[in-house]
Parts: C-alpha cells; sequence; structure tokens
C-alpha cells in the first residue's frame, strides 16, 4: 500500500466507508452502505463508479472522499520537497512554509499519519515557540494563515458565526416570500457554500427553522 492510500485508509472511517485493500493490483477499493462506490489506485488515480448508479448519499461520501485525496496530495508534495528544520527543538518536522516569523511545519509519524504545527520563532531565529500541534492538515494550514498574519483575522468567520448565519438564511429561505426567484437562488448558494465547510448543518435541524402548529415560528 502507498503512502497515500495509507493515509486515504485514515480518513475513511470518519466518512463512514469501509475500506477493502487488493493486494494483487495493489487498489484499495471503498465502500459505502454496503456499495462499492470507488476504486483508488497506487498511483493516486480515482476510479468512481459514477453518479447514476449511486444514491445520495453514497455520492456525497464519494464527494468528501474525493476532497481528502486532493488534500493528502497536497500536503505529501510539500512534505517531499521540504527540508528539515534547523531549528533547536523541532529539527524532526519538515519546513513546508515561513512568514512574518512564524513557521509550518510537518513531521510524518509513520502508522499515526502526518503531524503538522506552526510555531513562533524566538528572537534570533535559533529556537521555536508556542507549537499548535494536530493532525488535521487543513486546520494547521489555516492556523498557520493565521499566526503569521497571511489572513487578518477579521475577514474569517468562525463555526458559530456561520451556524448562526445558517439559521438565518433557513428562516429567510423558508419565511420572505418577498424574495424574487434569483434571491431565492442567492440564498441557496450561500447555504450550499456552508453546507460544505460545516457538513453537519445540512440535515441537522438544530440549524434550521420550523412551523410549530400551536405556537408559530420556533427556532429548534
Amino acid at each position: 500500500m502507498t503512502r497515500l492510500q495509507e493515509e486515504v485508509l485514515r480518513k475513511l472511517h470518519s466518512i463512514g466507508c469501509t475500506p477493502k485493500y487488493d493486494e494483487p493490483d495493489g487498489s484499495l477499493k471503498v465502500e459505502y452502505d454496503g456499495t462499492e462506490i470507488c476504486t483508488v489506485m497506487s498511483g493516486g488515480q480515482i476510479h468512481y463508479k459514477g453518479s447514476d448508479q449511486l444514491t445520495e448519499e453514497q455520492n456525497e461520501a464519494f464527494e468528501k472522499i474525493e476532497h481528502q485525496i486532493d488534500v493528502i496530495k497536497e500536503y505529501l508534495s510539500a512534505y517531499d520537497s521540504a527540508q528539515p528544520f534547523d531549528i533547536e527543538g523541532i529539527q524532526d518536522y519538515r519546513k513546508l512554509s515561513e512568514f512574518n516569523g512564524v513557521v509550518f511545519g510537518a513531521k510524518d509519524m509513520g502508522e499515526h499519519g502526518f503531524q503538522f504545527s506552526s510555531w513562533f520563532k524566538t528572537y534570533g531565529g535559533t529556537g521555536a515557540t508556542m507549537g499548535n500541534y494536530s493532525f488535521d492538515y487543513e486546520y494547521s494550514k489555516k492556523a498557520f494563515a493565521l499566526r503569521s498574519g497571511l489572513v487578518e483575522r477579521n475577514h474569517v468567520i468562525s463555526d458559530e458565526q456561520l451556524e448562526n448565519l445558517y439559521r438565518c438564511l433557513a428562516f429567510t429561505r423558508d419565511n420572505n416570500d418577498s424574495l424574487t426567484y434569483k434571491q431565492e437562488g442567492e440564498v441557496g448558494d450561500l447555504m450550499c457554500q456552508i453546507e460544505l465547510a460545516l457538513p453537519y448543518v445540512k440535515d441537522n435541524p438544530d440549524y434550521q427553522y420550523s412551523q410549530d402548529e400551536d405556537n408559530g415560528l420556533t427556532l429548534n
């Protein structure tokens, strides 16, 4: 099994998928709800069964797998071309990036996957402090961007703010009869974007409005 396939394997459980590794051809077959939805080849190619043959849930699972593979390819490529830090205390990490006195690195933890972190360089640049460690590459990349100032904090919306925005959009979509067809489409597009960032809001009543027969409009 290749390093990419090993990393994909670690992500499948959180998506609700079942992996089956085929030793003879080196392929990683992925099932969801008892049906094979795709195969990940040793070179990273994905053989997709096809949307017309799968349920909506199975297609959504495939989209999540496809996204994870793109992320994995990104950090594996960055790691392979990076050099170890020459900074005391983090020499076992490879340097992925640096900006404004903040460095970003990765460490291959073998069977545990890759660990990522960003640090503030100490005065003189010989040491590092305040490491922000995680096995989540996307989180760590965003943390580096914020800590280093590559992204302004007031330009970032928190998950809680996105949840509140989703509630407001759901209310507007379901209860504002004055919306034009174009405006309804724009509201729907915004909700879809939030669902991509926070998949748990889509079918969770805690983040939607409903009509109570006795009490009128209520927030779940």
